[in-house]
């Protein structure tokens, strides 16, 4: 199954969130992944972002959300990791604030592979 598949599939309501999410995640880099396991799942680097729905809404779901600023006051949860935004009607996306997110989703995750090349490279120095 496709993203897209996943999305059709869903209720009429939320395709259009989906959708709009979709492209927001996309058109932060065009080096995210996006594949599908059971939700739409994006990666840079490592896991990035996912799409969820309950019968309400759509969750974005931030998965280094415990690492970003939240200075737009939009994430939520009490996870010890994962932090999400819940939209709720297409009217209601927080666009100029998601795509600021996304950006410093992108920022994390690229820190946390600089972060891994420089210890590889220390080790490898040291041995």
């Amino acid at each position: 199954m496709t993203v897209l598949d996943y999305i059709y599939e869903q209720p009429k309501e939320l395709q259009p969130i989906l959708l709009t999410l979709r492209h927001l995640i996309l058109d932060s880099s065009s080096q995210v992944q996006e594949h599908f396991d059971g939700v739409p799942f994006y990666t840079y680097h490592r896991l990035f972002c996912y799409l969820n729905i309950t019968k309400t809404h759509v969750t974005l779901g931030m998965c280094q959300g415990r690492n970003l600023s939240n200075e737009q006051g939009i994430l939520t949860g009490n996870g010890k990791q994962v932090k999400h935004i819940v939209v709720k009607s297409l009217q209601t996306i927080p666009t100029t604030s998601i795509r600021e997110i996304l950006q410093e989703a992108l920022l994390v995750n690229e820190l946390h592979e600089e972060t891994k090349k420089r210890k590889k490279r220390q080790k490898h120095s040291q041995n």
